[in-house]
């Protein structure tokens, strides 16, 4: 049946114009869009694209004249990335989750799972966990001991919840995260080299995870815990897939960590930072609050709030290009070193 566009106007904050009642059942690419489709045109270069196709209706900024565009109905929107989030809520698939406990799951009677609860098969929760109600569990997942998982969190197949580990409300871990596996931590051995007596020697973890409420974990993402403080990720925060979190880590709220972000033992970093992909920080430093760091910059150093940083090492934009510039006028600084190296030699023969 869809959803009438009037309707759906209203869902996302638009204004709606031409036929009110005509009705939606997906979003589409202009390209690809059909008659029963919403097509997504923010940009004016894919108008030529939504005038080719067979659709009937589109989500359009709101200065964008469709009259011309074949359509019979149009979404007019200020923020055309936010309506389309509200508008992919409202598209949002049948649920994956079966209802109720599959009865190949295993779960210990001394654990609590709360109302409404679906868990999927094969799923293993022991002595001492807590599952907030509402919550959905899926196969594979294993929470251990005296884990909590708050209200209405998705924990997808595959998912490792060590003992301990407090994971908030509505979080969303995607499949084969690992929250709460040791950390990489060894005394050192110089003489390592003269055998199994004198190997390396594991720190144990003797600390746990914080996961805040509002949380998104992406795909086989690690989070390890504490040496013997939490580490801990501020409630809001959202990880990509690959992401690795260090033991004694702690990420403020509200931040974005693009993928395979990697960030090493006991760095602290603040509120609403941005990471795009590839970012490495190393251990033991702060960086502060809003700090945005360009895909692949190298964090050695601390990062003082609001700066922008980018390269490797990382430092602050505006210094990184004035360096990069004139690193690329090396080459014409090298031929003008051997040119007055030449005439030098010239002059000290005569």
């Amino acid at each position: 049946m869809g959803i009438s566009i009037g309707d759906l106007s209203s869902a996302v904050g638009g204004r709606a114009e031409g036929d009110l009642k005509l009705r939606v059942d997906g979003l589409a690419e202009p390209a690809s869009a059909g008659p029963n489709d919403l097509a997504l045109a923010f940009d004016s270069k894919f108008l030529p694209e939504l005038a080719a196709s067979r659709a009937r209706a589109a989500l359009l900024g709101e200065e964008t004249d469709w009259t011309n565009l074949g359509l019979r109905s149009a979404i007019l929107v200020s923020r055309p990335r936010h309506a389309f989030a509200i508008a992919s809520h409202v598209f949002e698939p049948p649920s994956e989750f079966e209802e109720g406990v599959h009865p190949a799951a295993v779960i210990s009677p001394a654990a609590r799972i709360g109302a409404g609860c679906r868990i999927g098969p094969f799923a293993v929760i022991q002595r001492g966990a807590c599952v907030g109600a509402g919550s959905l569990i899926g196969s594979n997942v294993s929470i251990g001991r005296d884990a909590r998982i708050g209200e209405r969190a998705v924990i997808y197949p595959g998912v490792r919840v060590g003992r301990g580990v407090v994971v908030g409300k509505r979080v969303i871990a995607h499949a084969n995260a690992v929250l709460g596996c040791d950390g990489f931590a060894y005394e050192l051995n110089k003489r390592a080299s003269e055998g199994p007596s004198h190997r390396h020697l594991k720190i144990n973890s003797l600390g746990s995870v914080e996961i805040g409420d509002d949380v998104e974990i992406g795909a086989n993402c690690a989070i390890d815990r504490g040496t013997i403080s939490n580490t801990s990720i501020g409630s809001g925060t959202k990880l990509d897939n690959l992401c690795h979190v260090a033991h004694n880590v702690r990420i403020g709220e509200d931040c974005v960590i693009c993928g395979q972000v990697g960030i090493a033992g006991s760095a602290t970093i603040g509120d609403r930072a941005i990471f795009g992909g590839q970012v490495g920080v190393a251990d033991n430093i702060s960086v502060g609050s809003d700090v945005q760091a360009s895909g692949a910059s190298a964090i050695f150093r601390g990062v003082s709030d609001k700066t922008s940083v980018m390269g490797v090492p990382a430092a602050e934009i505006s210094k990184h290009l004035s360096h990069y510039r004139h690193i690329a006028k090396l080459p014409r600084l090298a031929q003008k070193v051997r040119e007055l190296e030449r005439l030098l030699a010239e002059n000290l023969k005569k």
